[in-house]
Order: structure tokens, then sequence, then C-alpha cells
């Protein structure tokens, strides 16, 4: 055993609590020390997510997410002294109540670890020995105060617990769950100010060459907070390579935060609400630990996010420190030194406590926007099932021109054309059979069809003619069903009759807005780059950012020659949501950091990758935008072969970084990814999807992630993420709590969000029930968009298999579904729209009179 550490717990300490003046201690040592924001993150109470003072010293004793047996925050046993040292009261029931929680952590892993490696332990304080026991509970040296120890240096680990701020708040009145209520202002400064000269009074007697970690370990407000984190002195000498950072396994799968906020679970200072990714957290560079903690941001592998760590690394730094080897039962994993930090100290604790203000803020407005978005989504479905019942006529009294988005007789040739470029057969699942409406008639006299091709059609294409020259019905190949004839898509020039659909201005409405609407989700994401949180109104900023970034969106998806397409808009949006999240992703999430639909620190649920959320909306996004990408070039014509390697090229990069650990890291999504992927490559192949080809993609998907993970679990211990690490907690018989856990909070978010719910449940309907329902108009809108495209019906088929299949196997249940369908409804239904603005009313025809007889020959 090497060196010397000095934990020292201030139950509560956040970094707006420092003061140059109230606390020179501690603001001395922001301006020396490596320096984070400390996710507490343990088992809160019953109704309330905070982390308890003795929770978090639970927690670090085990290394794991630990907590106490009933209602409220009790407050720290006092040792029973026996000799110099002494025993934790009812240690034998905490201990066996851990198991109850579903992370069975395993208390006195940090005290047993120093005895076991021959070292001596000293805790100073209530907190300090239940955080320093072994594992029956014992402690050889205790003390009331740093004082009551006149000599440190025997001492390889020293724990202090400095509660002024945790005996302030427990003298506090209690609310209705039993958590103390909030202590006024003036009674915090004080407690802090009395906390900073104890800190003083034990660092003027460490010895030198000690490590020092500083660590806020508990809340002591009603609402959970992000803490200080410090570090100075000797770091751990194990260099840990930061591309295979991930968090750790109970901080990454176990606490769900919902889109609605329920909880079963920065780029610059002051002015960013998401984490710095670490600089060495997509590269191969590592910066390890050096010799010493230096000034700068702390960061670690669990988190992979400069300036910020958890309280379950704060274990594995102390045992690291001491130049030992982290029993497997402690899942956090050193501190190291990270990213620069700003120049002064007051910089420093303004962009630390600016991390935890804009925690409190996405806390605050998270609910409410989740309120108006699901109940403008509703809104929107209902408006958009009456514009589609009720489409007005309204004919045509001369040519538009593309520019005014209204259809010509050119713009409606055009999606037929790309359609019929390739003979083939084709069928829609509700259209009846038709044929030409004049097989036998002359050509039509158009001087704009005969003089050059349709604008939006394959350059190397030739003129298109009108549908009344051709001597039988087009043909197209089936995508994914049975073959039948297609209903007959006509069109007419400009100067003939105007097509009633195309001419509702209504539709347009309902067509920009579906577009705008599919843009919300991957905007969510990209409203990170804009500081909204800094304004006045936060809940007016994120809904003004998020719509306005939707807005650009769309804008995109309506300025070029695509809007004329069938998929045009739709695949533009779906395009830019898988390659913004792909992106982000591989450059260490901070997209998703504190994103109203994405992961927060405070909660602790997940630190990088893809929360399951951010996969719903990138596995949908990049099906169906391969769809528009493979309608695309069906319609160049490419052979189909070509098409569907491209599509399963792209898709299977979109996997992986789904998957592998150093970007994705997410176990559940890759099964679920791999067979809507693989749904929509069949159907696109013109091939049945059956149960069989179901379950063997359904097996190569398990065995992808089971390879995945056993190649993670195949690294040193102190390397892998959590993919690795339940390939070992399934060696160690610890798997079926890890699942049991998973499966409870996925009832929970299904059972607790029936906003949700609700939500998936109208898109559906809306989905099949108005969009594919057959109309007035002959075949539904849906039906017509997948005659002009016939990509759409794989890509949507895909994205819908791959949401359901997320929706069994992820613990976020049923929000995974709920925003696959706010993307891929709305896009469903803007290409159905274009659809319709481009194809003429198939009512049937008055049946034929039956035809006279006449006589044979020679009769």
């Amino acid at each position: 055993m090497t060196g010397r550490v000095a934990l020292i717990g201030v139950p509560g300490l956040e970094w707006s609590d420092l003061d140059p003046s109230r606390t020179p201690n501690l603001w001395k040592l922001a301006g020396e020390a490596g320096s984070a924001s400390l996710s507490t993150r343990a088992v809160p109470p019953p109704d309330r997510g905070i982390t308890c003072p003795m929770a978090g010293w639970l927690t670090i004793s085990a290394g794991q997410r630990s907590g106490t047996p009933g209602r409220g925050c009790p407050a720290t046993p006092r040792p029973q002294r026996n000799g110099e040292g002494a025993s934790v009261p009812g240690w034998a029931a905490l201990a066996a109540y851990q198991s109850e929680t579903g992370y069975d952590a395993q208390l006195g892993m940090l005290g047993q670890s120093v005895i076991d490696g021959g070292g001596k332990v000293a805790a100073i304080g209530p907190g300090a020995a239940v955080a320093a026991a072994d594992k029956a509970g014992n402690i050889t040296t205790y003390a009331d105060s740093a004082e009551a120890l006149p000599d440190l240096s025997p001492y390889h680990l020293i724990v202090q617990d400095i509660s002024p701020l945790a005996d302030a708040w427990l003298r506090q009145p209690l609310d209705e769950y039993g958590v103390p209520t909030p202590m006024s202002a003036a009674t915090r400064r004080q407690a802090a100010a009395q906390a900073d000269r104890q800190i003083g009074t034990l660092l003027s007697r460490l010895p030198a060459g000690t490590t020092t970690l500083v660590a806020g370990i508990s809340d002591v407000t009603p609402n959970a907070h992000l803490h200080v984190a410090l570090a100075t002195g000797p770091a751990p000498t194990t260099a840990l390579p930061q591309a295979g950072r991930s968090p750790n396994p109970a901080s990454t799968t176990t606490q769900v935060q919902s889109p609605a906020g329920t909880t079963d679970q920065s780029h610059n200072s002051a002015s960013t609400i998401a984490q710095k990714p670490s600089s060495a957290g997509t590269a191969d560079q590592n910066h390890g630990s050096a010799d010493a903690y230096r000034h700068g941001h702390l960061t670690a592998t669990s988190t992979r996010q400069d300036a910020l760590v958890t309280i379950t690394d704060l274990t594995a730094t102390a045992i690291g420190a001491l130049g030992l080897e982290p029993p497997r039962q402690v899942v956090g994993h050193v501190w190291e030194n990270g990213g620069p930090a700003p120049a002064t100290t007051a910089e420093t604790v303004a962009e630390l406590a600016d991390a935890d203000l804009a925690s409190q803020v996405l806390r605050e407005v998270r609910g409410p926007f989740f309120a108006v978005f699901v109940s403008v989504q509703l809104l929107f479905y209902a408006f958009a099932a009456l514009a589609l019942r009720r489409r007005r006529k309204s004919p045509s009294n001369g040519a538009h021109s593309p520019a005014d988005g209204r259809p010509t007789a050119q713009d409606r040739l055009t999606d037929t054309h790309l359609m019929n470029a390739k003979p083939a057969k084709r069928a829609t699942a509700d259209a009846k059979p038709a044929e030409s409406a004049a097989t036998d008639a002359k050509p039509i006299e158009n001087a704009a069809v005969k003089a050059e091709p349709v604008e939006g059609a394959a350059t190397d294409a030739k003129p298109v003619e009108s549908a009344a020259v051709k001597a039988e019905p087009a043909e197209t190949e089936a995508v994914g069903i049975e073959r039948a004839e297609t209903p007959a898509v006509e069109a007419t020039s400009a100067e003939t009759a105007g097509d009633v659909a195309g001419e509702s201005r209504l539709l347009s409405v309902v067509q920009v807005v579906a577009v705008v609407s599919g843009a919300i989700a991957v905007s969510t994401f990209l409203a990170q780059l804009v500081p909204w949180w800094s304004l006045p109104m936060p809940m007016a900023g994120v809904i003004g950012t998020i719509l306005g970034i939707a807005v650009l969106i769309s804008g995109v998806a309506f300025g070029g020659p695509w809007r004329t397409h069938v998929l045009g808009p739709l695949t533009v949006v779906a395009g830019v949501t898988s390659v913004a999240l792909l992106a982000d992703v591989m450059t260490g999430s901070t997209l998703q950091v504190n994103a109203v639909t994405g992961y927060e620190p405070v909660t602790g649920g997940r630190f990088y990758g893809f929360s399951n959320i951010a996969f719903a909306v990138y596995a949908t996004g990049t099906i169906l935008g391969l769809a528009g990408i493979a309608h695309w070039l069906l319609g160049r014509g490419a052979p189909r072969l070509v098409t569907l390697l491209v599509c399963a090229a792209y898709g299977g990069l979109a996997v992986f970084a789904d998957g592998w650990p150093a970007w994705g890291a997410d176990f559940g999504g890759v099964p679920a990814f791999v067979i809507g992927l693989a749904v929509f490559l069949i159907m696109l192949a013109g091939r049945r999807v059956s149960v069989v080809k179901l379950l063997l993609v359904a097996f190569a998907g398990a065995a992808l992630i089971g390879a995945i993970a056993f190649f993670d679990w195949l690294r040193p211990a102190a390397q892998r993420t959590h993919l690795g690490n339940f390939v070992q907690q399934i060696i160690d018989g610890q798997a079926l709590t890890v699942v049991g856990r998973k499966f409870g909070a996925m009832i929970g978010v299904t059972v607790g969000n029936w906003s949700l719910t609700l939500l998936s449940v109208v898109a559906l309907a809306f989905l099949f029930l108005v969009l594919d329902r057959p109309s007035r108009w002959g075949a539904s809108a849906l039906g017509q968009a997948y005659a002009l495209a016939p990509p759409l019906r794989a890509g949507l088929f895909g994205a819908l298999t791959c949401a359901f299949i997320g929706f069994l196997i992820n613990d976020s249940g049923i929000a995974i579904p709920a925003m696959a369908l706010t993307m891929a409804v709305p896009l469903a239904l803007a290409a159905s729209v274009r659809a319709l603005q481009l194809s003429r009313p198939t009512t049937p025809e008055r049946p034929s009179e039956p035809a006279a007889p006449t006589e044979r020959p020679g009769a």
C-alpha cells in the first residue's frame, strides 16, 4: 500500500456555497485543486428523488448506490465507542436492507479494502464511521473531532464528516414525505462558514503528500442538486484509456428519466447547460492520472464529461490513490485530470455553480414542456383528421409554379415517373385493381410534357408521357407484400381540370405543420447549442428555441427541388435527425446532457452515449431517412441490389454507433435496431417478412450485442463499460437483479406516464384509422403515398417494429414508442398529403352495362 488519503465529506455542500470571504479555505482549494460537479444519486427515500446524508455515507462505504429503509432522511447514528475504535449501530440491518434496493450493495467495501491491504483507517464523526467501517461495521480508530487525533501520520485512510449543513437541515420541520423543509439563506451561509472552518482545521494538520478529496456527498434540500468535488495531491497511478469511458452500470441502467419528467429514476462558464465532453472521450489519447491532481476539471470513466464525476467514483478514487485495486463490487471509477478550468477561482466556481443552476432550470421546465408538447400533438392529430375528411373543392383556373407549394401537372407526374422509371410489379394494401383511363387513346398534346423531362425526375430519364398514353397499366415491384395491381395514378395538365386535393390550402397547412412536428424531436437536442436556460423566462425560452430550430429544419425540407417529391421533406428531416445524433454520440454526447428529452446529471440515470429516448429518435430517423434515400436511388435507375447495399451500409454504421462502448454503449437498443433495420431491408427487397426471418434477425441482434459486451468484458475491469460489467454480473449471478430492476422501471414508466401512453395510442389510431383508411377519394392517403413512394411502407414498418421491440426490452417503456411515433407519424402524414396533391380522386366509376349479345358468324 502506498500513499495517504483524506476523504472529507460535506453533506449538502454546493458550489454556490463557496465565497472568498465566508469560505476562504474552500475558495483557496478551488483555485488550486481539480474541480467538478458531483452527482450524488443514491437510493432515494420514497416519493423524493434526493440523496439523504446517511444514504450518501452508505454509498461511499459500498462503492454502489445504497439507502436506508423507511420514509424521509434519518439522522446518522452515533457510533458505539469501544476503546479507540467504535461500531455502527444497526449495521447488520442496514447491510441486509441493501438487497431490497435493486442494487445489492455490499457495505464496508471501502474500509475493508484498506484493512485487507494492510492499511490503518481513522474516522472522524458519525458519517465518517459509516463510510470507513469494515464489512462488520467496525472502525479501528474513531474520534468525534480532528483535534482528538493528535497525529494523523499513522493512518492511510482518514475520513471526516463535516456536518454543519446537514445538522442545520435536519433540524428543520418535516414535509409530508418526512423530508426536512429548506433552511433559510442566512442559516445556510452560517453553516457553510462553520463547515469551512472545520475543513481548514483538518487541512492544516494533514501530513505532506496526502491525497485530499472533498465532496458534497448528499443533498440537504427537498430537491436534488449537483455538489462540490475537489481533489488535490497525488493522484491514482493507474492511467485509464479515455476512449473507453462509460457510465457505471448502476448509473446507466437503473435510473430512468422519462420525457414527461417522471423519475424512477457546458462549453463556457455561466452560459451552457451541457457538460463538456472529456477531451479524450472521442480519441485514443490518454489523460490518465498524472503524478498529481492539477488545477483544472476532474473527469472519470463513469461520465466521460469534463467537470462531472459521481459519488460512487469517490470510493474507487480513495482506494486507487492508496495503490489498491478497487474490488468488483465498487462500480465507480477513479477521478482523473480532465480539461482546463477557467483561469480564476471566481470563474471556476461560477461555471460549476451554473451547471447546477442549469439542472434546476431543466427540472422545472421538463414537466410543463412535455405537457404542452403532448397536448399540441393531440390537437394537431385532430386537426389533421378533420382536414383529411373535409378537403374543399377549389377548381383550378391556371397553372401554378412550384414555388407556391401547389402542384402543377409536371409535379403530379414527377413521383409517378420516379416510380415507373424501371418497369416492375406493385401492389398497395388497400386499393382495388384499376386500369388506365384510356389504354387505346391517342397521346395527349401537352407541350410541357413533350418538350422536356419533368422537373425532379432522373436526369437521364426519358420524357414522361401522360398516363393516358399507356397501353397497359404501370407495374412496380411489391414492397414486402403479395403482388397485386396498383391503382391508377392519373395526371392532367394545368390547363385541364384542377386536382381537388392538390388545391386545398388546408392540406398545404397540414403538410407544413406535419414536417415541423416531425422535426421537433431532433430539435430538442439541437436546442442545447443555444443558451435558452439563461433567458428570464426559461419555459418560453426552451419552447421558442426548439420551435425555431424545427422551423429552420423544415425550411431546408421545403427549400430545394426535393420539396416536390412525396418523400422529399421526410428525407431531409429524418436525415438531419440521424446524422446530428450520430455525430453527437461520436463526439461526447453533449447534445443529450440536460436536454429536455435527454439525461441530466442530477438524476444520474446516464451520463453519455445514447439514452433510450435519443435512441428512439435516432433509430426512427435513420430508417425513415434510408427509405427516402432508397426511393431516390431507385428513381434514378439504380439497381435494387445497389440500393439495398447502400442502405445496409449506413444502417450497419448506425447500429454499430449505437452499441459500440466508446460511442453509444446502448445495450437494449442494438437488438431492437437490428430487427427494425432488417424488416426495412427485407421489405425493400420485395420479400415477405416471416416469423422465421424475424427470429433469425433477433438472434443476430442478440449475438451482436453479446459479442460487443464480451469484447468489453475482456478489457481490464477498470476500463469496462456497463456492457462488460453486465457480463461479469452474469458470471457472478447478479444479472437477474439488474434485469428485474430494469423490468420494474419499464412497468413504472409505462403505467406512470399516462400522457405518453395516450399519445402513443392516439398516434397509432391516427396512422391506421385515419391515414390508412380508404376514403371517398378511393385509396387511403397513406396508400397513395405507398403507391408513389413504395419504400415508405418498408421504412414505416421498420421504424415501428424497432420502436415496439425497444419498448419491450428497455427500461424506458412507453417512452420509446411515444418518441418514435412523434417523429414517424407526422412525417408519414406529410408524405400522404403530398401524395394527395399529386394524384386525382380514384372513386370507383359506375359499372358498365352488360354487353349486348352478338350473333356468332354463320348463325
